[in-house]
């Protein structure tokens, strides 16, 4: 355990040095309370602020007391169309809504076009419980596409962009590069190179 700790401070301690936000770990699947208390316990130890996490619906209450013990947020994340428990933003709202406000959502924008919803609308009508997003780019909607470079996909990015800016999100966009898992890094850069171009072009 004191090994643990001492892994935990130093790879804080690196992340400090470079400037960088560690604000978050996921996405932790909490399938059992033993999994929920050690998701809470390893997101206390690692100094998060956030869990991007996936509780099972018997377990939504359980969670939002976790929330309250450790004030530390839960954003549910949607996942692809075949998920049978987060399939959409939308399934995953109707779980939070009414909860505490640390207790929303992180909307990933690909699965979200995979499922045939624009992540525009999505932003505008669910945007007082958004926590986190998850951007990408797919290739196309349904369960067939898959991550490409940010704007050789389908999704409107400027569109997305203007949402995002039009609806008061002061959370994070984190990009989720899952395309040429050996080599991620050129696609990855040609994907922030992108949207820091149009965020410029836009001037938002």
């Amino acid at each position: 355990m004191i090994q643990r700790a001492q892994q935990f401070d130093e790879v804080k301690s690196k992340m400090k040095e470079a400037g960088l936000d560690f604000y978050s770990v996921g996405v932790i699947y909490m399938r059992s309370k033993d999994e929920t208390d050690k998701a809470f316990e390893y997101a206390k130890n690692a100094g998060v602020r956030m869990i991007i996490g996936s509780p099972l619906h018997e377990l939504v209450d359980y969670t939002e007391q976790k929330i309250m013990d450790y004030d530390i947020c839960v954003a549910i994340h949607n996942h692809v169309p075949s998920d049978l428990v987060y399939p959409t933003v939308v399934s995953a709202f109707e779980k939070v809504d009414g909860r505490d406000p640390r207790f929303g959502l992180c909307m990933d924008i690909g699965h979200t076009f995979r499922i045939n919803e624009d992540p525009d609308v999505i932003i505008d009508k669910y945007k007082n419980r958004i926590l986190d997003m998850h951007v990408k780019d797919v290739t196309s909607h349904g369960k067939k596409g898959f991550t490409y470079e940010m704007g050789r996909g389908k999704i409107d990015i400027p569109k997305f962009l203007k949402a995002v800016k039009k609806s008061g999100y002061k959370g994070n966009l984190t990009f989720e590069y899952e395309k040429d898992a050996e080599t991620p890094i050129p696609g990855l850069a040609e994907s922030v190179g992108y949207m820091r171009g149009v965020i410029k072009c836009l001037n938002i």
